[in-house]
């Protein structure tokens, strides 16, 4: 495990080239093959942060996809070129609102959120919530990490992929309306638990 970790925070200080890296992977596996083996996996995560805004109509509906965050998460590159196939084991998110002590700028709304294991998009009403719902308010929101595992009995929906071609279906999706201002209600922090393997 120190060697995987020393090799990706080497990769990122030195901001090798893919070229470099992938070449850097083969002497790894090389070197490295009676450590890691070719038949186990390895579990790490992938962070990765943006904002939860309101719309022009002063309506959450932001929405993050697997495939779409994952692949921009921090540490991904390095990982994904260092693996062969990866799976995702569960999502995690936490948020820090931008508003807390400014009430008279965004009304406290409630807010709602649900993980989709097999698809993701734009809610337009809470009567499309559904599943495993957690709401919190505008003002709050989620301080510590809200955990989405993804299940073990539907081998479709939590197969393993490879690095070079993601095809994880479901997403995070977010709802509150009747805001009182269209602004950034707070940073979101996503975490993406994986398992990673080497195939060759």
């Amino acid at each position: 495990m120190k060697h995987i970790f020393a090799a990706t925070k080497t990769l990122d200080e030195q901001k090798l080239s893919v070229q470099q890296m992938t070449a850097l992977r083969t002497v790894l596996r090389s070197s490295s093959s009676g450590i890691l083996g070719m038949s186990k996996t390895y579990s790490f995560p992938i962070t990765y942060h943006a904002a939860i805004t309101s719309t022009a109509g002063a309506v959450i509906n932001n929405s993050f996809a697997d495939n779409t965050y994952i692949a921009s998460g921090v540490g991904w590159t390095q990982l994904s070129i260092f693996f062969d196939e990866c799976r995702l084991r569960k999502v995690q998110f936490w948020i820090e609102p931008t508003n807390k002590y400014s009430k008279t700028v965004a009304l406290s709304r409630p807010i709602c959120v649900i993980y989709d294991d097999d698809s993701v998009g734009t809610l337009s009403t809470y009567d499309l919530l559904y599943g495993d719902i957690h709401t919190s308010n505008t003002d709050d929101m989620w301080h510590h990490p809200v955990t989405f595992k993804k299940p073990s009995d539907a081998a479709y929906l939590n197969e393993w992929q490879t690095t070079t071609s993601l095809a994880f279906p479901g997403g995070l999706m977010f709802y509150a309306n009747a805001l009182s201002a269209s602004t950034n209600y707070g940073d979101i922090w996503i975490r993406y638990w994986l398992d990673f393997r080497q195939i060759a």
